[in-house]
């Protein structure tokens, strides 16, 4: 197989490999492995790599999740996609290259981006539009021009901020996917950016800009998954290289060992976790509070109000609105022993025949542990 001659083609290929293994991930679950990879990445920023080679081999495999990202997610064309906001101009000042006093002045204008003339200028670029990953690359460096102030742990940290706006548009995607389009671009804008600082500092040659990266890619995706060496990856979910280096941090042993280190269960979980109180009393009887106890909380608290007319309890509008507020809190899991001592209070405030018509049709319809405090209750006011 020949190397990809255009970005699509590398879009297309990536995901032709991944497909069937990201197939039942979800798209928080692939944007984490792009995380991963773009903390690796970051060794390269902080020196730690012991040498260069593995810092572009982790910006290759960030661009690679990034377009598995993208293909998880449906989008048809990355290229389209860039181009969109990139139109072979800053998409801020609309100049090549940008003008950063300009962007400074329009960014604190807080006009947003003017994407009717950015449609505009990308049908008048379109001669320009870039096809090969290496194209691409060198558009973003004619745009934003490596110099003497550009510093790698500066650029890095960019990229991590438009990480942070990208697990937003994910986070937003059942609302619309234009948040998640808009944020994507800038992560490969500042992948770019990172690419060519890279070859910059190995002083690469205005015809050799893009050369390495594309060769990194290559070596990660080489149209085969270059673990399982076939086309469609078959790889087990967990490579256990993977887990072999992990456990050198900690080994799971260790996690096992420590009884303040094990994982709670879901039940266990609510219970620490649960806002609240966990009994409640009410008037002398103590019950302890339970979701068996919420529903039946909201179950009658509303059919109370339900029947306030029909049974013509005639209910004070504080006893109403302590009924309510009782139901909602119940059904949000967040009843406090506060809300029930105003229901109680306010029923001290109800006439004696409608405490008894109460009593009669809570009989009738629970026989709960709430019901029969309430009873209890009732028959308790002088």
């Amino acid at each position: 197989m020949k190397k990809p001659a255009s970005l699509d083609e590398w879009y297309r290929l990536v995901n032709s490999i991944y497909m069937d293994r990201n197939f039942y991930r979800t798209p928080d679950s692939v944007f984490t492995h792009l995380v991963e990879v773009v903390g690796g990445l970051s060794s390269s920023a902080s020196r730690k790599l012991k040498t260069r080679k593995n810092g572009v081999t982790y910006l290759a495999k960030a661009l690679g999740w990034w377009l598995t990202l993208c293909g998880h997610i449906g989008v048809r064309s990355v290229e389209a996609l860039i181009w969109k906001k990139f139109p072979y101009v800053c998409p801020y000042c609309r100049k090549i290259p940008h003008a950063k006093r300009d962007c400074e002045i329009y960014r604190e204008s807080n006009v947003g981006i003017d994407w009717n003339e950015l449609d505009n200028l990308g049908r008048r670029n379109k001669q320009k539009r870039p096809r090969a990953l290496r194209s691409w690359q060198k558009m973003f460096d004619n745009i934003y021009m490596i110099d003497d102030s550009a510093d790698r742990k500066i650029i890095f940290g960019r990229l991590a901020e438009e990480l942070g706006e990208l697990a937003e548009g994910i986070r937003l995607l059942p609302v619309s996917h234009a948040y998640y389009m808009n944020e994507a671009v800038d992560v490969f804008a500042w992948i770019m950016r990172y690419a060519n600082f890279e070859e910059s500092e190995r002083k690469a040659s205005a015809n050799s800009v893009g050369v390495l990266i594309e060769d990194a890619l290559w070596d990660e995706y080489p149209g085969q998954c270059k673990h399982c060496e076939t086309e469609v990856c078959k790889c087990a979910p967990f490579l256990y290289e993977n887990l072999g280096r992990l456990s050198r941090e900690m080994p799971i042993e260790a996690y096992r060992e420590a009884d303040d280190l094990s994982l709670f269960t879901f039940e266990e979980k609510i219970e620490i976790f649960r806002y609240g109180d966990t009994n409640l009393t009410v008037g002398r009887k103590t019950i302890k509070l339970t979701s068996e106890l919420l529903e039946e909380m909201v179950r009658t608290s509303r059919a109370i109000l339900d029947k306030d007319e029909e049974l013509s309890l005639n209910l004070p509008q504080n006893t109403q609105e302590a009924f309510h507020q009782l139901a909602h809190l119940a059904s949000q899991q967040q009843v406090t022993q506060k809300s029930v001592d105003k229901l109680t209070t306010t029923l001290r405030d109800v006439p004696i025949d409608a405490r008894k018509l109460i009593s009669d049709f809570l009989l009738g319809i629970s026989a709960g542990l709430w019901a029969e405090a309430i009873i209890l209750f009732l028959k308790s006011i002088k």
